[in-house]
């Protein structure tokens, strides 16, 4: 009668445990893949700053007496009558193909702007919304450069409190045949 070597049964009992843990892991894995989903495309506006002053969307900024500095000042400046305004309007969008058609309307008090206009045909999303990602305009007027992050800009050089008033943006993006809609609003009463 021969006798087991403890040795080899413990040697095949790793063997048998470790292809155990492999089926398991390569089981685990398939399951996870077939759990993933797909990301949701989507658009949201996440700031509106004017003059360098980053507001949330569809809010309202008043001045208020006797309490330097408030947006106010930091919008319009001391005396109220900036020689620029610069409004940049800032989306995320996510799972958004750089190809999808989109258009956007801009309302600010100095004017109202359509993307694409009659004179730029393209409604490509990307040559309407810029990439924060490695644009100086999204530290300095307050938005992310997060991957999903982008941004439009306008501006108007003339002097006087022509900040006053209603800044829109309104955007609409169709992607796999399913049209997103994302709408953000500041008004300004200083």
């Amino acid at each position: 009668m021969s006798k087991r070597s403890p040795l080899r049964s413990r040697g095949r009992s790793a063997a048998l445990a470790l292809a155990l843990a492999s089926v398991l892991l390569a089981t685990t894995a398939q399951q996870g893949d077939a759990h993933t989903k797909a990301v949701k495309p989507s658009v949201k506006i996440t700031g509106i700053s004017v003059n360098d002053y980053d507001a949330t969307p569809n809010t309202k900024i008043t001045y208020v007496p006797n309490n330097p500095p408030n947006a106010c000042y930091d919008i319009g400046g001391a005396a109220q009558s900036p020689s620029q305004v610069t409004v940049v309007f800032f989306i995320h969008a996510v799972g958004v193909p750089a190809n999808a058609p989109t258009t956007v309307d801009f309302v600010t008090p100095w004017n109202t702007l359509h993307f694409p206009s009659a004179t730029d045909s393209s409604d490509q999303f990307s040559k309407i919304w810029f990439r924060d990602k490695g644009h100086g305009v999204a530290a300095t007027f307050g938005g992310s450069d997060a991957p999903d992050n982008f941004f439009k800009y306008d501006d108007e050089g003339t002097g006087g409190n022509i900040f006053n008033g209603a800044y829109s943006v309104t955007t609409t993006v169709r992607v796999h045949g399913v049209l997103l809609h994302a709408h953000g609003t500041l008004k300004i009463d200083c």
